[in-house]
């Protein structure tokens, strides 16, 4: 299933590459709230998880029009690389906290707990 709508969150980045930021539109929602759902923090965040928070962030606060890479394990982080756009520009990497789900990209940071409310809110 995870795996299932990490492919759809990569079509819906690299397809579309329209205004799909804020969120996307028919039955994928219910498919990543399934897995954003499932993402649990109690036993720490594996990489599956780490990958799926990653996309989910890109498509809801970075672009409609790219992708996310497999998370690597950095220390207490994953780092997930991004890939922007259409020819796929390297840009700066998703740090996501190994402990707790949070997200840092830029100069922002994220909880898994928002990131989940935003999610079903879509």
């Amino acid at each position: 299933m995870r795996y299932a709508v990490l492919s759809i969150l990569a079509l819906l980045g690299l397809a579309g590459c329209s205004s799909v930021t804020g969120g996307p539109s028919g039955s994928w929602r219910e498919e990543i709230a399934d897995a954003m759902a499932a993402v649990a923090v109690e036993d720490g965040i594996n990489q599956a998880e780490a990958n799926t928070i990653a996309s989910v962030y890109f498509i809801s606060r970075i672009s409609g029009c790219g992708t996310t890479g497999e998370p690597e394990s950095e220390g207490e982080h994953w780092v997930a690389p991004v890939y922007f756009g259409y020819a796929g520009l390297p840009i700066e990497p998703i740090f996501i906290d190994r402990q707790t789900g949070a997200i840092a990209w830029r100069n922002s940071t994220m909880s898994l707990a928002r990131l989940k409310i935003e999610v079903a809110l879509w």
